[in-house]
Formats: structure tokens, C-alpha cells, sequence
């Protein structure tokens, strides 16, 4: 019988990790892939990551995660423009991109639109 190639696993069952990361989350406090990371017991973040392409843990990895973007989302709508909930959200797929379309003949190029606010005390020319 050959030896098995590579460090052994953390967790031998997807089960066994889920009961890991429910603890982990049963915890007081501010919750973080980092944290995760840490309480598990894996030396960073890739080696968590890892786990999600083994099929087996694939699941239990990816809902973890999204516990924990959901977290950094209910902070985003109760701290709204908060400059840390944005920049974790973006490490999970979100963007604040914004996009604009112009419109015109080629011969013309874009057309320039001008927004002028004005206050209901202003007389007209």
C-alpha cells in the first residue's frame, strides 16, 4: 500500500468543517474570511480556498463565504458609504462601476449634456 501524496487533510468530511464553521460563527464578534481562516486552523486564506475544489467541501466553503459577505452587506446598508464595507464587498465580486452612454452622429461625436440646478426663487430670463 502506497503512502498518500500531500499533507494530510484538516477535516476529513464536509460535515466535520460545517461543524467548525458553525462554531466559528456562533461566536461574539465581527466575522472575516481572515477569522475563518484562522479559526480553522489553516495557515492563510488560499489554503481555505483550497478546500472549495475538492467537490466534497466545495459547498460548505462557498456558504461560508457568503455568510460572510452577507454580513459585510447588512454593514454596507446600515453604515452607508462606509469605505471598508465597499472595499469587502468589492474582494467578493461586487463593483461600483457606473456607465455612461453617449449618444450622437459620428459626424457630431457625443453630445455634451449640462445639468444646471436651480432654486424655485430664480426668475427666468
Amino acid at each position: 500500500m502506497a503512502n498518500p501524496v500531500g499533507r494530510p487533510r484538516k477535516y476529513k468530511t464536509a460535515k466535520a468543517l460545517q461543524t467548525a464553521i458553525d462554531a466559528y460563527f456562533a461566536l461574539p464578534g465581527l466575522k472575516s474570511i481572515g477569522g475563518l481562516t484562522l479559526y480553522l486552523g489553516f495557515v492563510d486564506r488560499e489554503a481555505l480556498l483550497d478546500y472549495c475544489a475538492k467537490g466534497e467541501f466545495s459547498f460548505t466553503v462557498k456558504h461560508a463565504k457568503a455568510r460572510i459577505a452577507n454580513y459585510y452587506e447588512e454593514q454596507a446598508q446600515t453604515r452607508p458609504n462606509s469605505a471598508f464595507q465597499i472595499f469587502a464587498l468589492k474582494n467578493f465580486g461586487w463593483s461600483d462601476r457606473q456607465e455612461l452612454e453617449h449618444s450622437g452622429s459620428v459626424d457630431t461625436g457625443p453630445r455634451r449634456i449640462e445639468v444646471v440646478m436651480i432654486d424655485g426663487n430664480t426668475e427666468k430670463d
